[in-house]
């Protein structure tokens, strides 16, 4: 990139964003030279403050002694500011030129001619023929709102202000010279300077919103489901508006989930703060029957609120056990918040439940076998039923699912995902723990796919056991005893032949 010396065709000077106005004075006052003069300096800064809240209406060093909304600043530091700072707000600066961005030649300000005509931005953008290279990365505001631009060469420069989830809509880009022409008062009490070290205040407004998210879920009917809904309501905060007269955070569940009690916690953080607890005195908490846990500002909290900077936001975690599964599988959790109108939504989740059924039977005759005990693990990461499968997955407190009269194996409700899967479904293991009796165990594990929704009829699968015959045994069973009785009648037989020859011998 190069220096330019000489800028002709472009547009009057206009610095018309972010709260600073540019206006070359016709009598500069007696203080630092003016660029390209002797003893001029020969680079500046340019110091950028973010507050939030509604745009500051003091009439604090003012152009034109204007006040009202739309007043501006001239370029020096304000002093007695009554915002809060916002930190992490990240700003970009880059020297503007005219060519290419690849071959881009540099407004060079101590040359006065270039100060006759500059260009203007049209909708955020400079004119066709400008370019721009960037002044090192994005900076990020500090604690206190600020972020500074050091060593600039004195020139043209295009400020952007990057996205930031703490702001509604970032500032349009504007301009601003190094150095600025400073005009303060009006008339002909007016005095002007050049400022070298320019401070500028882009205004916008914070973002009014709020989000539920899922955190963490057991898979398993029964098991809990962890939540965060975050909730940054406008007004009512330190910010010039009026205070809220009512503030409601709210929680109605769906029918398939329940409160699950004593693990709801309210905190709130302010911007740049760390995370604290909400004084319990603040807001009372209620879970209407585990059905719609609900935290409602008091008097107390509502006047502690109007103390927080805007952009503080609320922090609400707690825990749902998941009770049952609809006909589509699909849970729909809302969280809302009232200032004292309507509800207003603030967030919603969903997350999608299935329901599992196996036939148990023999293997040769398919005649339902009762009695056969399971248990359900999680696939692996590979989405195999292969190697170490961790955990039996809790279904309604039990791990072990047993076949019926008809065979049938139910396990009420499983987790298919935080979105909606079509086929197969989400993969689950299935080992059988004991068989039936008279059969053989198998504990080859099983892969079932579980879909969402409920199951009425129909089977993810079908587990046979094979029926054992037993070995032959011994004689000294049922046959051996037959035989045994046939030999001792025929030993009774021959010796009563015997008998009988004898005595008739001994009547001889």
């Amino acid at each position: 990139m190069t220096r330019r010396g000489a800028l002709t065709g472009v547009s009057s000077l206009a610095l018309c964003a972010a709260g600073l106005v540019g206006l070359v004075g016709p009598a500069l006052a007696d203080s630092l030279p003016g660029p390209g003069q002797e003893g001029a300096p020969t680079s500046g800064s340019i110091t950028v403050h973010k507050y939030a809240g509604t745009p500051v209406e003091r009439q604090i060093k003012m152009r034109d002694g204007e006040t009202g909304s739309n007043v501006h600043s001239n370029g020096t530091e304000l002093d007695g500011v009554d915002r809060h700072p916002l930190a992490g707000i990240p700003f970009s600066v880059s020297a503007v030129g005219v060519g290419t961005n690849e071959s881009c030649d540099l407004l060079d300000l101590s040359e006065s001619a270039n100060w006759d005509n500059l260009p203007q931005l049209a909708s955020g953008d400079l004119p066709a023929g400008y370019c721009s290279v960037p002044m090192g990365s994005a900076q990020n505001t500090d604690a206190d709102g600020v972020t500074v631009f050091s060593d600039l060469p004195l020139g043209l420069y295009l400020v952007t202000e990057g996205e930031s989830d703490l702001v509604q809509a970032a500032v349009a880009p504007f301009l601003v010279t190094v150095p600025y022409p400073s005009t303060e008062g009006t008339g002909p009490a007016a005095t002007n300077e050049w400022l070298y070290d320019v401070h500028v205040y882009p205004k916008n407004q914070i973002l009014g919103s709020g989000s539920k998210v899922m955190t963490d879920t057991g898979v398993g009917l029964g098991s809990l489901t962890s939540w965060t809904i975050t909730s940054r309501p406008l007004g009512g905060y330190d910010d010039g508006a009026a205070n809220l007269t009512a503030y409601v955070l709210s929680d109605p569940l769906a029918d398939q989930l329940e409160y699950a009690p004593g693990t709801s916690e309210l905190s709130y953080q302010t911007p740049g703060g760390s995370v604290e607890a909400v004084d319990p005195s603040y807001a009372t908490f209620t879970d209407n029957e585990l059905r719609a846990p609900t935290y409602t500002f008091t008097p107390e909290g509502l006047a502690w609120l109007a103390t927080l900077p805007a952009g503080t936001q609320f922090i609400w975690n707690l825990q749902t056990a998941v009770i049952g599964v609809s006909a589509n599988g699909q849970i729909t959790n809302n969280a809302y918040e009232n200032t004292g109108t309507d509800d207003v939504e603030i967030g919603h989740t969903t997350t999608y439940w299935g329901e599992a059924r196996l036939l148990k039977q023999d293997s040769a005759t398919s005649a339902p076998l009762a009695g056969a005990e399971f248990q359900v693990f999680n696939a692996n990461e590979d989405q195999t039923c292969e190697g170490d499968l961790g955990d039996p997955v809790e279904v309604n407190g039990s791990t072990t699912f047993i076949s019926d009269e008809s065979g049938e194996v139910f396990i009420a409700g499983l987790y298919t995902g935080a979105e909606y899967v079509s086929t197969p479904g989400r993969p689950y293991c299935v080992v059988e723990t004991k068989a039936p009796a008279g059969y053989v165990l198998d504990s080859t594990p099983v892969q079932i796919f579980v879909g969402e929704g409920t199951l009425p009829t129909g089977h993810q699968a079908t587990i046979n056991n094979v029926k054992q015959d037993g070995p032959n045994l011994p004689l000294t069973g049922a046959q051996g005893t037959l035989l045994l009785s046939l030999g001792g009648l025929a030993l009774v037989a021959i010796a009563s032949g015997l008998y009988l020859v004898q005595r008739r011998r001994s009547n001889q």
